[in-house]
Formats: C-alpha cells, sequence, structure tokens
C-alpha cells in the first residue's frame, strides 16, 4: 500500500512538471497616464488614476497610477486583444479615456502611454 502511495505521488509530480511547461507565456503592461489642463494647456501627471485593462477572457484587475502617473500590470496572459481605461477626477473634473486595442506576445513587456480627456 505505500509503494502504491509512493508510485502515485511520483506520478502525479511527473504530471504537475508537464502541465507546467504548457502555461502561457505572460506579460507586462506599463505605461503613464496623463490629462491635458485644458485651461493651462499644459499635461499633468493623473496621479492615483484608476486604471483598467480590459479582455474578453480575463480579468486583470485594476491599478492605480502613482505619484508620477506610472502604472504597471502583471502576469498579463498572451493573445488576444486588450484595451486600456482610465479616469481621474481632479478638482471637481473628470477626466477618462481609453487606449487603442493592443495584443500581448511572448513575454513581452507592452508600454502603453494614455492621455485622458
Amino acid at each position: 500500500m505505500k509503494k502504491q502511495h509512493v508510485i502515485l505521488g511520483i506520478i502525479l509530480l511527473g504530471l504537475a512538471f508537464a502541465l507546467s511547461s504548457c502555461v502561457k507565456d505572460q506579460s507586462s503592461v506599463e505605461g503613464r497616464i496623463t490629462y491635458d489642463g485644458w485651461l493651462t494647456g499644459i499635461e499633468y501627471n493623473a496621479v492615483d488614476a484608476r486604471v483598467e485593462l480590459d479582455h474578453m477572457s480575463y480579468d486583470n484587475g485594476i491599478v492605480y497610477t502613482n505619484d508620477d502617473g506610472y502604472y504597471q500590470f502583471t502576469d498579463v496572459y498572451d493573445g488576444g486583444d486588450y484595451r486600456l481605461k482610465a479616469s481621474v477626477t481632479v478638482n471637481g473634473t473628470e477626466y477618462s479615456g481609453t487606449s487603442s486595442a493592443f495584443t500581448l506576445s511572448g513575454d513581452e513587456i507592452k508600454t502603453v502611454n494614455l492621455v485622458l480627456e
């Protein structure tokens, strides 16, 4: 009985190793979010902007920009079209935007910058 458990453990370990090699490559998406100050015409960092990575099959969650307007999504699955959606409210004015569609392949680091209006 103990021998069967050892053999079963070895088989399961081998199966887990084989399946782990079939995992898709994972990429990251990063960039900077800014907004145009309509009154000044100056482009500002969108601090603490809500950034969402939109894909039909995967839920990659939401991140927020830092003080320099930068964000990053890690461990993003390859394949299909993605869009970046972002929004921020500054002094009672809401700025928002959506990027053009883009795809990921391999262990790619995709840079997507977005200017909110």
